[in-house]
């Protein structure tokens, strides 16, 4: 039985967030009433952040995925899904709340967080059953060497190709080197079957370029948003560089600040700037465990890296694409 390193998977921009579902559970405790739904859990986080924080003001946004605070935007949609799957008590529930709120406003885990109740072992699943599951999920470089036992390979400079098992039920499980023990099978096996199930699950795939909003202004942009999280990893399946080279032209650009999102454009685009500015703003922002890279890629049809000519800061941020 693997001791599986469980992750929470942070809100990506409302565009292409996931939106996951929430059963309704009877209970008495006010926390465990808020685990009914997710808008429920947003407003008693909310509470508890106005409690904890009575000198900042709290608002819940992105239709109760996070709450914002001044500058800065809390992700909580991944955090209501893990306490759900560990069956937490009240008093865990409010101390995850707690501790996840601290670190989102202080960057510092607080000391008691080592102490929480972990969630419960996750039985590693046959590899009949687990392959057919398997997807890559991107992390930083970074990340993954906090990650004890973690899986993964280097897609770019800085940026770690890690698998996740249980896409079917929006399972947040990394695969550790224990399973691969448990398995009998490779890295190179895992990422070959990790990207067929992306490619099927990618099917019928096509970018539609849009125009920048200054009339003037040459190139166009096109997104890639399956609204399944891993938009940011399909950069790394031929067909869709296949499909960006043929939309926006070769080489296209394209940047991916935080997992399961990617934005490209064309050589001549007229805003890159802007959308690199933002790319880097976002990469800043949000918290280590989400962000991949500040870096614009260049990309064509047969493969990608790192642009050797990034776009100077714009005097101003564009809206986000």
């Amino acid at each position: 039985m693997a001791n599986r390193k469980t992750m929470l998977l942070w809100a990506i921009p409302v565009a292409i967030i996931v939106i996951w579902s929430a059963s309704l559970l009877l209970l008495t405790s006010p926390a465990k009433r808020a685990m009914r739904s997710l808008p429920a859990f947003g407003e008693y986080v909310t509470e508890v952040a106005r409690a904890k924080y009575p000198d900042r003001q709290f608002e819940l946004v992105a239709d109760a995925k996070a709450i914002r605070s001044a500058d800065k935007t809390i992700t909580i949609e991944n955090l209501y899904e893990d306490i759900r799957s560990a069956e937490a008590g009240a008093e865990d529930i409010d101390g995850w709340i707690q501790d996840h709120l601290e670190l989102a406003i202080t960057g510092r885990a607080p000391a008691q967080a080592n102490r929480r109740r972990p969630l419960a072992p996750v039985q590693t699943p046959p590899w009949e059953e687990a392959q057919g599951n398997l997807l890559p999920h991107l992390v930083s470089a970074a990340h993954a060497q906090r990650i004890q036992g973690l899986v993964h390979r280097e897609m770019a400079p800085g940026v770690q190709v890690a698998y996740t098992i249980g896409f079917r039920d929006m399972s947040i499980l990394l695969v550790t080197q224990e399973d691969l023990e448990v398995w009998g099978v490779g890295e190179p096996q895992l990422y070959e079957k990790a990207l067929a199930n992306l490619a099927n699950a990618t099917q019928g795939l096509r970018v539609e370029p849009t125009a920048p909003r200054d009339p003037q202004a040459k190139g166009k942009w096109a997104g890639i948003s399956a609204r399944d999280g891993f938009d940011s990893a399909r950069i790394l399946l031929p067909s869709v560089r296949q499909e960006l080279a043929r939309a926006l032209g070769e080489p296209f650009y394209f940047v991916m600040p935080v997992r399961g999102f990617l934005v490209a454009w064309s050589k001549d685009f007229g805003e890159q700037q802007q959308f690199a500015q933002r790319a880097r703003t976002d990469f800043g922002q949000q918290p280590q465990n989400a962000t991949l890279s500040p870096e614009v890629f260049e990309g064509t049809a047969s493969g990608f890296r790192i642009a050797a000519v990034q776009p100077a800061p714009a005097q101003a941020a564009a809206p986000a694409p």
